[in-house]
């Protein structure tokens, strides 16, 4: 326990790899120099399992995820990134329902390790081990959909990627974009087999999930989206 008076707090900012913030708080000084430390160091940013990190966020209301046990702050989203995100969660949740599969939004994590969990856009599960009504995560991912920004697109087609494709469960990964009429997806029909690639462009296109039996129309996946239309140079 702290005592009411003579002690003080320091703040100390560590460069490593990145800032990590610790708060020490020191005991009073004895005549003998010597000093008490009444309370451990706290590093606010780095955690050594998942319960840890959960313990740290659930107060806060901000999105995180957790790589490697560092804390990173999720991106705050746009209008059309909301808008997108919810036809495309409409749209597999209602069809793959029947089939006892489970469409998650940007609210239920993806267990990659023990110290890493990350926030799809979009998740779709039919694995039973996944149903727990209690937890936080899902492990046994068949669908994964990010859609694409500025500050998200290069950690989506390279880090996330890399850990996605070595999901077992994965069928299917697709990125979306904001910009324009474009889907791209990576797909597999079975562990072991190597990702193919395809790409959808066009609001006329119907994105073929052929190994779960889905077509999604790209209309349904823009609706509600106005594409700003770029200017074509004067003659």
């Amino acid at each position: 326990m702290l005592r009411d008076s003579g002690h003080f707090w320091f703040f100390e900012i560590v460069a490593a790899f990145n800032l990590r913030a610790k708060f020490i708080s020191f005991g009073k000084i004895s005549n003998t120099m010597s000093f008490d430390i009444n309370e451990p160091a706290v590093i606010f940013n780095h955690f050594d399992s998942i319960e840890a990190f959960f313990n740290y966020v659930e107060p806060i209301q901000a999105k995180y995820e957790l790589w490697d046990g560092e804390l990173v702050m999720m991106a705050g989203s746009t209008q059309g990134h909301a808008i997108i995100r919810d036809n495309i969660h409409s749209f597999l949740r209602k069809n793959l329902k029947s089939r006892g599969c489970k469409s998650f939004q940007e609210t239920i994590y993806l267990r990659i390790t023990n110290k890493t969990l990350f926030l799809p856009d979009v998740m779709v599960t039919c694995n039973p081990q996944d149903f727990s009504g209690r937890s936080r995560f899902v492990e046994f991912p068949s669908i994964i959909v990010e859609i694409l920004t500025e500050s998200t697109e290069r950690v989506d087609r390279g880090e996330k990627w890399a850990h996605y494709r070595k999901i077992p469960s994965l069928r299917y990964y697709i990125m979306v974009s904001q910009e324009q009429p474009l889907v791209e997806v990576y797909g597999r029909p079975h562990t072991q087999s190597l990702f193919y690639f395809e790409s959808f462009e066009g609001l006329d296109e119907i994105v073929e999930l052929r190994e779960m039996d889905i077509q999604i129309p790209m209309k349904h996946i823009y609706e509600g989206i106005v594409f700003e239309m770029s200017e074509s140079p004067a003659e």
